[in-house]
């Protein structure tokens, strides 16, 4: 979480960037699921309305909401490949600024792939509560439930 740097004689703190949250897919729910609590001591579980679709990943311990206890701490979760719109692994950072993250990319070779304004469609896996905007919200209106339980929706036909 943090870097120090010597600066004038003083020693300081530069705050690192956090992973936020991570989403694997995977092909078989029910093999990852005994993998995961098997080699890490994960809890692994459906969310209410996926389906069975999707499944949190409680790595560290949490409060009632799977908020990690502890700074450093990251939960996730697993989703049936195919579904939830996603091709891979998905890793959420939180950023101070994104405007200034994403100048850092291009600076460093990075291209964007999707304009940073377009609205984005965010859905609550605990509650199915829709959201539109650049960002899902720090807490479900709904339910309550933290930003990890959003997912980028999108309709499958």
């Amino acid at each position: 979480m943090f870097q120090w740097q010597r600066s004038g004689g003083s020693i300081h703190h530069a705050c690192m960037h956090k992973v936020y949250t991570f989403d694997m897919p995977v092909d078989d729910m029910k093999r990852a699921k005994t993998f995961y609590e098997k080699v890490f001591s994960w809890k692994i579980a459906p969310i209410p309305g996926s389906g069975g679709n999707y499944h949190s990943a409680i790595t560290v311990p949490s409060d009632e909401r799977g908020e990690p206890k502890f700074s450093g701490g990251i939960n996730g979760g697993f989703y049936q490949r195919g579904t939830h719109g996603l091709t891979g692994t998905f890793i959420e950072i939180n950023v101070p600024s994104i405007d200034k993250c994403l100048k850092k990319v291009e600076e460093a070779g990075g291209t964007m792939h999707a304009c940073k304004d377009s609205p984005i469609k965010w859905k609550c896996r605990n509650c199915g509560y829709v959201f539109e905007g650049r960002e899902a919200p720090e807490r479900c209106p709904v339910c309550d439930h933290a930003r990890s339980y959003f997912e980028v929706w999108c309709e499958n036909y």
